[in-house]
């Protein structure tokens, strides 16, 4: 395969496409470009793996906000990107989240509504992320106001990465979490939903399903967790109550008593993808 050697997130390369009754043929394709990076925190190292060129600081900040590594923007007191490597300095040093950790966590209570069709509209615009549609390489998170206005948008061939960078950005710009929702076009298990959880998102919703072990983290964070938002449906699979459409006499099963413990997964390379 000849690569250009152009810079950018996006690379044309000479592949060969089979098309039946017709046979192989060449042409130039748009593929996705990755770039390893490792981060280290106060000196030393924390994680490592394959990102999207660009919002590098971004995603520093949103990876230790969801993992309790930091609580703002004035936790960071330096940050240096070089070419492999990320280097935070902090403040002050949380212990945050660790692996294998037991999480407590406390449910977010219900305290503003949106519709249902507000959530509807913002998951369809993931679709109309650049890079995907060059590309279809790529996961897209998505941070809204709860009018459902677009805050910020991600876009990176790892899932999670996609949502520490929409995370940074409300780390670096000191917006409150507790008043958005998340979009993603991934599935939605345990780790997601923690992230979500660990920084006070009330909302998460995917065109993906969720897992068992998601849900019942939704329900014990108090999470309203959405799944195969598409074509004017979508299954809600804890707390609908956020939703003004929701009737209350729907008989459904309550989230889990506030402090059970929920065990933190196990971070590695490949957790950033």
């Amino acid at each position: 395969m000849t690569v250009n050697e152009a810079g950018g997130r996006e690379r044309k390369l000479l592949i060969w496409r089979y098309d039946r009754g017709q046979g192989f043929s060449s042409l130039r394709d748009t593929v996705l470009s990755e770039r390893e990076l490792t981060l280290f925190l106060d000196g030393e190292e924390l994680t490592s793996g394959l990102l999207t060129e660009g919002d590098e600081e971004r995603w520093a900040l949103g990876h230790l906000a969801t993992r309790g590594l930091i609580e703002n923007r004035e936790d960071v007191v330096e940050m240096h990107l070089s070419e492999k490597i990320l280097s935070v300095r902090r403040t002050r040093a949380l212990p945050g989240v660790r692996s294998r950790e037991k999480v407590t966590l406390a449910p977010l209570p219900v305290t503003w509504r949106l519709s249902a069709e507000t959530v509807a509209a913002a998951v369809k615009t993931l679709s109309e992320a650049p890079l995907y549609r060059s590309t279809g390489c790529v996961h897209v998170a998505a941070l809204f106001s709860r009018d459902g206005e677009r805050l910020s948008v991600a876009e990176d061939v790892g899932r999670h990465n996609a949502v520490d960078k929409v995370v940074g950005w409300a780390v670096e710009k000191a917006h409150p979490l507790e008043a958005t929702f998340l979009t993603v076009s991934g599935r939605l298990p345990r780790d997601m939903v923690l992230k979500a959880a660990l920084v006070r998102i009330p909302l998460v919703a995917s065109v993906s399903a969720a897992t068992e072990a998601g849900i019942a983290t939704a329900q014990r964070a108090g999470i309203t967790l959405c799944g195969f938002v598409r074509g004017g449906r979508m299954n809600v699979y804890a707390i609908p109550e956020r939703f003004v459409e929701w009737n209350a006499e729907t008989p459904r099963k309550g989230p889990s008593e506030a402090g059970e413990a929920e065990d933190f997964p196990h971070f590695s390379s490949s957790s950033l993808c």
